[in-house]
């Protein structure tokens, strides 16, 4: 990349270059693992939107289909329960969403509740940030389906609809961690958990996961 060797100690110079905007474009040298030739390749610039949901009406009924959990995803979804008020209920989907945006996932979950605690993060120095409901913005019925593949901040946002939605799926991944990436010095970097999500039940999602109604 730009004339530099990847490797394994050299991740964060790498990724300099492409966060680098005065660029036009990036060059970099691709090697065929099939046949051992090289070529160029030119990576250019830009700005792309990243699809974090995709909402339908199904039956009258508002089907979200939550792909990523990104900064503004909850406003996207209020956005869609406004346009489609006349809908007779919501479906959320939240399988094979994994995120450690903890701050966007209680947003998400304040939208359809009320009042009360959504869910808390317990870092392990002992201390605790809770996060409770504002406002309700949706009182239609709610059905969240999860899977598997449900972890981390989707699993938060399960947890607080439990008591107001029905829970439709398989078995979330129980990985209800808070992670943070540390870069290290020599260029790699290291993900560390700094806190364990807990619900407003008092479960330790990073221990147990949650399970749909049968």
């Amino acid at each position: 990349v730009e004339n530099v060797k990847v490797n394994e100690t050299n991740q964060i110079q790498i990724a300099e270059n492409f966060h680098d905007i005065s660029k036009d474009s990036i060059k970099c040298l691709v090697e065929d693992s099939s046949t051992g030739k090289e070529r160029e390749v030119y990576l250019t610039n830009g700005t792309f939107k990243l699809s974090d949901i995709k909402a339908e009406m199904m039956n009258n009924v508002l089907y979200i289909k939550v792909s990523s959990i990104l900064n503004g995803t909850s406003q996207h979804i209020k956005k869609q329960l406004d346009a489609y008020n006349n809908a007779k209920g919501v479906i959320l989907d939240l399988r094979s969403v994994t995120s450690n945006n903890i701050d966007e996932a209680a947003k998400i979950a304040d939208l359809f509740v009320k009042e009360g605690e959504l869910f808390k993060v317990k870092g392990k120095g002992g201390d605790e940030k809770v996060y409770n409901a504002t406002e309700e913005n949706c009182d239609k019925k709610l059905a969240v389906l999860i899977d598997t593949n449900t972890a981390m901040s989707a699993e938060a946002i399960a947890s607080a609809l439990e008591n107001k939605a029905k829970l439709i799926g398989r078995q979330t991944a129980g990985c209800g961690w808070v992670n943070k990436l540390v870069a290290l010095e020599d260029g790699t970097g290291l993900m560390i958990a700094t806190g364990k999500i807990i619900s407003n039940k008092e479960v330790d999602l990073s221990e147990k996961p949650i399970t749909p109604e049968k």
